[in-house]
């Protein structure tokens, strides 16, 4: 049954992103601390330490265990930044939320619907969570769940290096050079090789399966005929942060094929387009925000490490695009959150405020605020 609350805020998105409106900007500040507090909402709305995976039709998710996994560092980062100390203690129950849903064999069960069943895009993304936390505050339990959910994807992976099984898409995708990434972080914290090993045979494996224009082969999600610009970020981003890690510049020149291609794809309000076919051809007229903040945070990682100009321009223009679709004035439940398209009719989440757009969106807010100063 339509949430009826939701199906007002729906009539007046709907018809405000028809007539091409966009919201007021304050400071980004304002944006990033709304946004924070929306997905401190979203987590108490579960009353288990988990996060909500977002608000729709029928009004508010149950907890999703793999974005609750990457909202962690997000809410350390915002703590250190701020000095909020709410948002450690939050993300500790976080932490201790993952500890009560791993399974005995250290994998993540998947999605927010029940039954739930082990995934290895989900049990990397807790990886991060449990790392950020184990840096944060010590405590050796979180080492020993991230080392136990590490093991269960090395024991999983295919002897191509990728991940066939345990997938949403049930075959193999290059978007996992994110669960890639997971277990470097994890080698280096838990001074483990074996991690990295495993990891570097996932990237070699996507790496062939990119194009000399710097698109990437099986990152559509399932169901979908081309990926959107969300799953080409995660593929992107576990290259270049695996790279950088590893010190492998063929990892870092990868992720900066795409990065450059998507400059040279951006619209006139800085946003870009929400799905691309091979030869980069748009597939879509509405934008993945989730995508746009993904994206934004590449940039800005690619401006940090090479001082050049274009993409601090292109990071600070597409930011400007998400302030625009975020309500921060409103007193009902999206305050602060991010859509999963805009228009909010447009195809990837479509009529919703997923919990991962707004992080991301904070992640890019967090990256500004820290690079353009």
């Amino acid at each position: 049954m339509l949430n009826p609350i939701f199906a007002k805020i729906a009539l007046r998105e709907c018809l405000r992103d028809r007539l091409s409106l966009r919201h007021p900007v304050s400071r980004p500040d304002d944006h990033l601390r709304a946004a924070m507090e929306w997905l401190a909402r979203a987590q108490d709305r579960t009353g288990d330490g988990g996060v909500s995976a977002g608000f729709g039709r029928l009004g508010w998710r149950p907890d999703y265990p793999e974005t609750t996994g990457y909202i962690i560092p997000t809410f350390l980062e915002y703590s250190s930044a701020t000095g909020d100390g709410a948002f450690l203690e939050r993300a500790v129950r976080m932490g201790d939320y993952e500890l009560g849903v791993q399974s005995s064999d250290g994998s993540i069960p998947g999605g927010y619907d029940h039954p739930r069943t082990p995934q290895v895009f989900d049990t990397g993304q807790v990886i991060f969570g449990w790392l950020a936390l184990f840096e944060a505050t010590g405590r050796a339990d979180y080492l020993s769940a991230a080392r136990a959910a590490g093991d269960w994807l090395v024991a999983v992976q295919a002897d191509d290096g990728s991940w066939p099984r345990y997938d949403h898409a049930e075959i193999p995708r290059t978007y996992h050079a994110r669960v890639a990434w997971a277990l470097v972080a994890l080698g280096r914290v838990a001074g483990d090789v074996r991690y990295a090993v495993a990891a570097r045979r996932q990237l070699d494996w996507a790496l062939a399966l990119q194009k000399p224009n710097g698109w990437f082969r099986q990152a559509e999600l399932r169901g979908q005929p081309f990926p959107v610009t969300h799953t080409v970020a995660y593929t992107v981003r576990g290259f270049l942060e695996s790279g950088v890690e590893l010190k492998e510049d063929r990892y870092i020149a990868a992720a900066r094929r795409t990065a450059d291609a998507l400059l040279d794809l951006r619209l006139r309000d800085g946003s870009l387009r929400g799905a691309f076919d091979s030869a980069w051809r748009a597939r879509a007229t509405w934008r993945c925000l989730t995508g746009c903040a993904q994206v934004s945070i590449i940039w800005w990682r690619f401006y940090e490490l090479t001082a050049n100009a274009s993409y601090l321009e292109a990071a600070q223009r597409i930011n400007v695009f998400l302030r625009q679709t975020q309500d921060i004035r409103t007193q009902d439940s999206v305050r602060g959150a991010i859509k999963g398209s805009w228009p909010f009719y447009g195809r990837y989440e479509r009529f919703s405020f997923p919990n991962w757009a707004t992080k991301f969106f904070a992640d890019a807010m967090l990256l500004e605020r820290r690079l353009a100063r």
